[in-house]
């Protein structure tokens, strides 16, 4: 769109027309982001149709800048500025320049041939040292991160790259750097002294490495892994960071914090700690898992000037700390700031964004609210009451927990509450003087069940509505499709549905165990067209690609907003040759199930809140609070 250029002659035009004031929107570099505009109104103000893009400190960054321009010019607003941007929209335009790199085009969205998000993404990021892309799961991460990879093994930047993913995705790593753009990647695995050879043939090789490797390895070969970060230049893609590098106080970050900065984590807060020759990248979907803080952490890793300090980041955006722990920030202020703060170093694609949205597939999300029979009701309702009366003893969030824990397994699955019974049982046999301290969870439930058979109730899996519903789902509506199955638990449950997809004559893998067993789970369900389905804990809920399934189902609720995006997206990607996925998601009604659904729905849109600049102050974080459980368990 044109623009005009505050000078006298445009004030003088205005002064003629007074009546036009109110169309016209000016912008001036901001007095509190630098490198950003700051967008104000002739007449005072504005109306708010563009407040979803600028927020209330109505600001703008170079990568939003066309956006923002073609924003105005739908909503009917005219612009000028008061000083030339001429150079800040050259910058917006290279980030559309296609990338001169080539990766093979064997799959959608590659960068030979990149959609115009990708290529902004690329070109905004490749020259930063400390850089984050907040992308939509399904959006391409991957591809992203190894044509960033590739760009700088081209201008040879670096001695090392370094691919941290998780343990699980080490393999599939490796896999699409050979596949998408032919390098040879190491693989970090094996005892101790086969790690040590593989960074002892890093450090010999004469040209630039490229090694994939997991969190765990930067932690327990923290000293071996010195010689490889000094005096080296050091790439660092970092895959889902916020979920393993969100809290300052572990030995992980402790030992990253040491390697990057030669400093352990409390001193990591200005430039001069920052080695030249280190550039990082995080890649991430979900930057807040549990509050603020969580993204503080990690941006403080990949550039510690930022935010500052500890002591800075909790005066500008801590309102108010836990009574119970006077460290714990309990309320947040000014988040919309905190977002804008990083915006220089951060590049967003939302894939609900209407333009991105028409590279996926169309995505429907039904849940399915379920019944109870009248025999799960009582029992149900039973062993809500002596929960609640148990904890009016002792009502600590350990409790509140696992008394949660109890009722979901009667929602998913009620013999796991008998399973859980006899372990207890077990245990308390075992014990000599039987004295000790019950908490909730299994003792509970062996109480609970004797009160069951007082009561002259029974718990059924084969009558429960949930399997049910389930056994339509496979056999009836989708019969013929690929489908992935998630659920909160583990071992136990997930052999149970294996057990009755047996029965309706479905085939299926299990996604668990070692990291061998799961990448054979995982390339059998992609490669067997007779294996159907796919059931997996929230393990498999990250850094995965399942596109070849068209329907997932949530069997039950995890508590965090970031684990159930995690889930959809595993089949909702832009190399999904689907033209829609379903996503279906099981709850009880009237049970934790429904009530927990209804507070991650909130949790997820207070965070997408945070990054888009509409959240300035929250009384409660992503993290469930107190009250949250507490609603959760007892309705009220």
């Amino acid at each position: 769109m044109s623009w005009r250029l505050v000078d006298e002659s445009f004030i003088s035009e205005l002064n003629e027309s007074p009546e036009t004031r109110h169309e016209w929107l000016v912008l001036e570099p901001h007095p509190d982001f630098p490198g950003q505009w700051l967008v104000n109104g002739f007449d005072g103000g504005y109306q708010f149709d563009l407040r979803e893009q600028i927020g209330s400190y109505r600001a703008v960054s170079p990568a939003r800048l066309g956006p923002f321009l073609q924003g105005c010019e739908e909503y009917g607003y005219r612009v000028a500025f008061f000083e030339d941007p001429a150079s800040i929209l050259a910058e917006f335009e290279a980030l559309n320049t296609e990338p001169a790199i080539e990766l093979s085009s064997s799959m959608p969205g590659t960068v030979k041939g990149m959609l115009p998000f990708q290529i902004q993404g690329y070109n905004f990021l490749k020259d930063l040292n400390g850089g984050v892309a907040m992308w939509s799961t399904g959006t391409g991460k991957t591809v992203l991160a190894i044509s960033l990879i590739k760009h700088h093994l081209e201008h040879q930047t670096f001695d090392t790259c370094w691919f941290v993913v998780k343990s699980h995705n080490k393999i599939n790593t490796q896999r699409s750097l050979k596949r998408l753009a032919g390098i040879e990647a190491a693989v970090v695995d094996g005892n101790k002294r086969a790690r040590k050879l593989t960074y002892e043939g890093i450090i010999g090789a004469d040209d630039p490495t490229v090694v994939v490797t997991n969190y765990e390895k930067f932690r327990v070969d923290h000293e071996l892994l010195l010689p490889l970060f000094e005096d080296r230049r050091v790439l660092i893609i970092w895959d889902e960071m916020p979920t393993k590098l969100k809290s300052r106080g572990t030995q992980l970050y402790h030992a990253v914090s040491t390697l990057l900065y030669r400093v352990p984590a409390p001193q990591v807060s200005a430039q001069k700690f920052r080695p030249s020759s280190l550039r990082q990248y995080m890649l991430s979907a979900t930057p807040i898992e549990n509050d603020p803080e969580d993204w503080f952490n990690c941006v403080r890793l990949l550039d510690p000037t930022v935010y500052g300090t500890v002591a800075n980041f909790k005066n500008d955006y801590v309102a108010k700390y836990s009574f119970f722990d006077p460290n714990k920030p309990e309320e947040w202020h000014n988040l919309d700031k905190m977002g804008l703060k990083a915006a220089h170093v951060t590049h967003q694609v939302d894939k609900k964004d209407p333009d991105i949205a028409t590279q996926f597939p169309a995505v429907i999300e039904e849940p399915f609210y379920i019944g109870w029979d009248e025999e799960g009701r009582k029992v149900y309702d039973f062993f809500s009451k002596e929960l609640l009366k148990e904890l009016k003893k002792s009502d600590d969030e350990v409790n509140v927990l696992s008394a949660i824990g109890v009722m979901q397994m009667l929602c998913d699955m009620p013999s796991m509450v008998e399973d859980s019974a006899l372990k207890r049982a077990k245990y308390e046999a075992a014990v000599d003087d039987g004295e000790f301290i019950a908490r909730m969870g299994s003792a509970a439930a062996l109480r609970l069940m004797e009160g069951l058979d007082v009561k002259g109730l029974t718990l059924s899996d084969s009558d429960h509505e949930k399997i049910r519903v389930l056994e339509y789902l496979l056999t009836e509506r989708h019969p013929d499709e690929k489908i992935i199955i998630f659920s909160v638990y583990s071992h136990a449950l997930l052999h149970k549905l294996g057990a009755f997809l047996d029965k309706w004559g479905v085939r299926y893998v299990i996604y668990g165990g070692t990291d061998k067993a799961r990448q054979a789970s995982f390339d059998q369900f992609k490669h067997d067209d007779k294996i159907r389905v796919f059931i997996s804990s929230d393990a498999g809920s990250d850094s995965i690609n399942l596109e070849e399934a068209s329907v997932v189902i949530n069997y039950d609720m995890p508590l965090k907003w970031a684990t159930i995006t995690q889930r959809a997206n595993r089949a909702h990607r832009i190399t999904s040759g689907h033209e829609t996925v379903r996503i279906y998601t099981l709850l009880m009604e009237n049970s934790v199930e429904d009530r927990i659904k209804e507070i991650v729905d909130r949790k997820f849109q207070y965070h997408q809140g945070v990054f888009k600049g509409a959240i300035a102050d929250q009384a409660a974080s992503s993290r469930m609070s107190a009250s949250d459980l507490y609603y959760i368990l007892s309705g009220g």
